[in-house]
This record gives C-alpha cells, sequence and structure tokens, in this order.
C-alpha cells in the first residue's frame, strides 16, 4: 500500500480475510490512527466501501488513566453480546475486556497466516454464540490479566452473570433506554423501513429468494394484524429446510444492495453529515433491518433500529427432511410490546406487537428533540404521525396507505404534510427539509 506517499506493508490474507469477515459480520474499522493518516489507508484497502460499514478514528477512543486511546465499544449503540474487538493492545479493550481478542502484531512476516488461520476460525465460531463474553472470558482472561498487571477495569461485569445469560438468550421488548440518552442533536429523521427506506418489503424478498414456495403463508394477513407468529413459522419451517444462518444473512447483505436504493442511502448519509440523528422505526426485525442496512454500508449511520428484537437461538435446531440435524441456527423473532410481559399496548391503530407512537413519545421525551421528521407510508405509520407537533413533518408515500389515512384525519395532524412517490422524491423532500 502506498496511500499519499506513505509505504504500509498490508498483512498477508488481509483482503481475503475481510471479504470472508464481512460475509457473517459487520465490520467496524476502529482506529487509534489519526484520520490524516489512517483514512487513506482505508480508502485504499476499501475503495469501493463494502467491507467497514463505519470507520472510527483516534478522536472516538477515550482517555483512561492507563492508556490514552481506550477503544470504549460500549458506546458504539451495538448488542456488546454480539460484538469483538480485535486489537494487538489489549489496553485498548480494557473498558470491555471481555469483548476483546488480543492478536500478535504484524511484523511484516511475509509468511504471515495469522489472520485467516487464526482470528478467522475464531470469529467464526463466535459467530454462531448467543453471547460472546464468556467465551472470550475464558479463552484469553483479559479481566484476570489486567488486575494482575495493575490495571483496574471499570465497572466490569461478573462472567457468571454472561454465563446465565447466554444459557438463556432473552428477546427482550420495549422499555429500554436508548442509545446515546443525553447526547441526540436537537433533529430526528425517523423513518419507516419497508417501501420507505427500501424499494419493497424486506419479509417477502428474503422469502422470495430463500423458500418461495412459503411466500403465500404471508397473505391475507391485513393491518393491524402483527406479523411476527407466522413469520416466525415461516423461519422455522425454512431452517427445518436446512436454510441456515450463513445463507439469511448473506442473502440479506445482498439484498440491502439493490433492496435500498441510492437515494435513500444519500438521505441517510446527507442527514447524518448534517450532524441529525437517523433511527429507523419499523414492523420488521433487527436482524432484517441491520444486515440490510450493513450490505448497503449505511449501518453505521444509522443512530437505532427500533423494531421487532430477533436473534439466532440455536436451542430452535431442529430435524432435516434428509433425517439428519438441520444446519444453523433459527432466526426467532420477539414481539416489540408484549403485553404477556407487561410491555403491551392498547393503541386501535397499531399491531400488537408495536405501538410506533408509543415509540415517538418515548423518544422525544427521553432524548429532547426539538423536530421530528417521520418518514413513512404504510398504515402503521399514521399513529406516529398523528403524535408529532407543529414543528414537525411527516413525510408519506403517495399511492399506500398512509397517503389515505393523512387525507382522512388531516384535521387531526398537527405537522407539517409532505407527499412524495418514487425515492428522488424523497431525497429531495429530506433535502429541503434539512436546510
Amino acid at each position: 500500500l502506498n496511500p499519499g506517499g506513505v509505504l504500509v506493508v498490508e498483512r498477508p490474507g488481509l483482503r481475503e480475510f475481510l471479504e470472508t469477515l464481512s460475509g457473517f459480520a459487520e465490520v467496524v474499522l476502529f482506529t487509534a490512527g489519526v484520520e490524516d493518516y489512517a483514512g487513506p489507508i482505508v480508502r485504499t484497502i476499501d475503495p469501493d466501501g463494502r467491507i467497514f460499514s463505519a470507520c472510527l478514528f483516534r478522536g472516538a477512543t477515550v482517555r483512561s488513566e492507563h492508556y490514552p486511546c481506550v477503544k470504549d465499544i460500549g458506546r458504539l449503540g451495538r448488542d456488546l453480546r454480539r460484538t469483538v474487538l480485535v486489537d494487538d493492545t489489549p489496553l485498548a479493550f480494557l473498558h470491555q475486556p471481555s469483548n476483546g481478542i488480543p492478536v500478535f502484531a504484524f511484523r511484516s512476516d511475509p509468511d504471515d497466516r495469522f489472520l485467516l488461520e487464526a482470528v478467522l476460525p475464531l470469529l467464526k465460531s463466535l459467530s454462531e454464540e448467543d453471547d460472546v463474553r464468556p467465551v472470550i472470558a475464558r479463552r484469553f482472561g483479559m479481566t484476570q490479566w489486567f488486575a494482575q498487571n495493575g490495571f483496574s477495569v471499570p465497572s466490569a461485569a461478573a462472567p457468571d452473570e454472561w454465563s446465565a445469560a447466554a444459557a438463556k438468550p432473552t428477546l427482550v421488548g420495549s422499555p429500554q433506554r436508548h442509545p446515546d440518552a443525553g447526547k441526540a442533536s436537537k433533529t430526528l429523521l425517523l423513518m419507516d423501513f419497508d417501501k420507505t427506506v427500501t424499494i419493497a418489503d424486506a419479509g417477502e424478498t428474503v422469502f422470495a429468494e430463500l423458500s418461495p414456495e412459503l411466500l403465500p403463508l404471508l397473505h391475507g394477513l391485513e393491518m393491524p394484524a402483527s406479523f411476527v407468529s407466522v413469520t416466525n413459522d415461516i423461519l422455522a419451517e425454512m431452517q427445518r429446510r436446512g436454510v441456515n444462518r450463513d445463507a439469511i444473512v448473506s442473502t440479506l447483505r445482498e439484498l440491502g444492495q439493490f433492496l435500498i436504493p441510492d437515494e435513500s442511502r444519500r438521505a441517510i448519509r446527507l442527514a447524518h453529515h448534517r450532524g441529525v440523528d437517523v433511527r429507523i422505526l419499523s414492523d420488521c426485525n433487527t436482524v432484517f433491518i441491520s444486515h440490510m442496512l450493513t450490505g448497503a454500508k449505511i449501518r453505521g449511520l444509522v443512530r437505532e433500529i427500533i423494531s421487532n428484537p430477533a436473534s439466532f437461538d440455536r436451542a430452535a435446531s431442529g430435524i432435516s427432511p434428509t433425517g439428519g440435524k438441520a444446519a444453523g441456527h433459527r432466526l426467532v423473532i420477539a414481539p416489540r410490546h408484549d403485553s404477556s410481559a407487561g410491555t403491551g399496548h392498547s393503541c386501535p391503530l397499531c399491531p400488537s406487537n408495536l405501538c410506533k407512537g408509543r415509540e415517538l413519545l418515548s423518544l422525544r421525551k427521553e432524548l429532547g428533540y426539538e423536530r421530528v421528521i417521520y418518514c413513512g407510508d404504510g398504515a402503521n405509520d399514521i399513529c406516529p404521525a398523528l403524535k408529532l407537533e407543529p414543528g414537525d413533518a411527516v413525510c408519506a408515500r403517495s399511492g399506500h396507505s398512509l397517503e389515505r389515512l393523512v387525507r382522512q384525519k388531516a384535521s387531526d395532524i398537527r405537522a407539517q404534510v409532505h407527499f412524495w412517490e418514487e425515492h428522488c422524491d424523497l431525497l429531495l423532500l429530506i433535502t429541503r427539509l434539512l436546510h
């Protein structure tokens, strides 16, 4: 590598390592290097932005009494049960020692195979775990290493708590603190996902790709019905037929590249670059949305995905039609709002699993947004539209249910109302609203 005239030796196998890794994980680059130095190197390694969903430089690190550039991954807004930090400086993961994988530094050895033969298999194995922390803690024992060397670890969780969480993974519902509470911008761009960010329904497209014969099971449901139960039935049958986790994840990543149009990506990038918080509020699920955003290379620009929580459940593995054990884990979706767990709602406008209006009010109360721009298309988007205030804006897609409902309830909507038909119209509309 020779970006900007600076000689940098690339570790053998780096490209293959990153390409393979990005097929089953979201890859965020986190370096203690300053952006002026590291940025050109990153652009040389990943010129098309296909590998890294986000890049963090020295300014994103935090200072501690032991090390000036601690990489506090607790600030990333990612689930720490499913997040690892690979670094050749152990003090970089001082704040989360059981999320850190210490590796040997590269010494310009042309025969070095460390990335492909040691790191990649470990990461692939960890991707199958419900909680990576107890596994990493047992293997590397970094909490004990820090203690033995006189480094205090701030607020470290107990390994036995992680073990219990891994043994019985849970899908958490609505009442929870939003990422970066108290640090939000004054403006929120809140977007529905299916047919608002995307050009088609994510669930239908995934099932059409992987098990088209099961797609009719989705048809016939109308708002305000919940899709969670029937979606879980389809996912269970897909897993029984041998559609594994890797197939689902890779399909989602690929779909994200064309299901999320360039205009949606540009709108989200524009908002992010102008300091506007971007959050997704959707009746889909967190796994589908997260991997599609990663495939579109904009996951790092979205502060939060508010949707039905989902995870790959090892205990759900069944028997394949050939009699053997079905490959991989089954994807299981839980309702965001669950009456059986005490988080239900009574809104007549919304499906039982998610009241978007309640989520909007929660965001505004907790994070203090002065202005909300809401973009949607479906019938379940009328509830948050009715909760908007006079300084807000609702962007309703023409020819879809939200447009009809907005016109019917025009006297009850206090926000400015705008209509858009194609994603190029939405981009222009968001651009104008953010000026």
